[in-house]
């Protein structure tokens, strides 16, 4: 994705793929399915939001550079990411929802699988793969091999670990189904989650590092690009290391967590698109407007309805009308001003040329 690469392959010169909006498409429905299991489950719906909203740019972000450029690495493990975790999403909400109404059948194990390795096969491999073999889909040199098989070998055995070590597989909350596969052998072992909220951190260190070392040896456009990144997951690593040692899950680490995973993709995209390759210039304008929009008024719903209605203790349908009468008044003024924003943010000083 460096200036001598953006040329080449198809972007420009023929259509845009549909299969990665498909699959946009598809974690948009998965999301909206599990927000209203959340919402069934009298679970938390603030603290989903966070995530959602990250995970939805994991998705926004691959599919505009997958539809671009066949066959882009990048494009295609963010939107692996995207898609994984709303599966897993859907199936902890599904196995909390089934459990609490009485159902307990054969068909929630294999549920209960995808819930607990939906990390491990689909946020896992981005962090450490995207830093890594960004921005050109491949390896600084070969003498990060080593360091690509070890990625390899630590989620294989982390598999194995989880299939079984674990007595149980959870949902979303405590409630959970007995794991046929569980070895009391494998389960007797030491806790390894001390050692993996180490590992975890150190390995994302390492890939971020990886892409220090091609900037190092970059120039002109690329380097450019690799310093967008480069900054917004060293900041995002803090956000990642912080959440690693915390043992609940609360509305502040929900929001820390997911700024954390949401500089994965937002760098990534402002690095790509802030210099106007794979002709997307004016998909982005109007996605980062419409984006904005709806960031907004989700945060006006949030302070409203969940934060003022959770300190004064009343009920939400008063305050949801109040946000929707401000999300109504400000709505142009607040359009006007994010379409500038993504005009200077696209075109540069060619959005103001007088």
């Amino acid at each position: 994705m460096s200036a001598a690469t953006a040329t080449v392959g198809t972007p420009g010169t023929s259509r845009p793929l549909r299969w990665p909006w498909i699959a946009f498409g598809s974690f948009l429905v998965m999301a909206a399915i599990g927000m209203w299991l959340v919402a069934l489950n009298d679970e938390s719906l603030a603290e989903q939001v966070p995530y959602v909203v990250a995970f939805a740019m994991f998705g926004a972000v691959g599919a505009l550079i997958a539809s671009r450029d066949r066959g882009n690495t990048i494009g295609v493990l963010l939107l692996w990411t995207s898609c994984v975790t709303a599966f897993s999403f859907i199936s902890g909400e599904v196995i909390t929802y089934a459990l609490e109404h009485g159902s307990d059948g054969w068909w929630l194990v294999p549920i209960g699988f995808l819930n607990n390795f939906g990390w491990l096969f689909g946020v896992l491999p981005s962090l450490f793969l995207l830093p890594l073999l960004f921005p050109d889909g491949h390896l600084p040199s070969r003498r990060w091999r080593p360091y690509l098989w070890f990625i390899f070998v630590f989620l294989v055995l982390l598999a194995f670990s989880l299939m079984l070590g674990q007595r149980t597989l959870t949902g979303s909350g405590d409630l959970g189904i007995d794991n046929p596969l569980y070895v009391e052998a494998v389960g007797n072992l030491p806790n390894l989650d001390p050692v993996i909220a180490l590992v975890f951190p150190a390995m994302v260190a390492t890939s971020i590092a990886s892409l220090i070392v091609r900037f190092r040896r970059s120039a002109g456009v690329e380097r450019q690009q690799i310093k967008w990144v480069a900054f917004g997951l060293l900041v995002s690593l803090v956000g990642i290391t912080l959440t690693s040692f915390g043992s609940e899950e609360t509305l502040l680490s929900a929001l820390v967590g997911g700024t954390a995973f949401l500089l994965f993709p937002l760098s990534i995209g402002i690095a790509v698109l802030r210099f106007h390759l794979y002709d997307l210039d004016v998909v982005v304008r109007k996605t980062v407007v419409y984006a904005a929009i709806a960031l907004f008024a989700t945060a006006v719903y949030l302070a409203l309805v969940v934060g003022l209605g959770a300190w004064l203790g009343r009920g939400s349908s008063f305050l949801t009308m109040v946000a929707a009468v401000l999300v109504a008044v400000t709505f142009q003024p607040i359009r006007t001003w994010f379409t500038r924003f993504a005009n200077r943010l696209v075109y540069g000083k060619r959005a103001t040329p007088y």
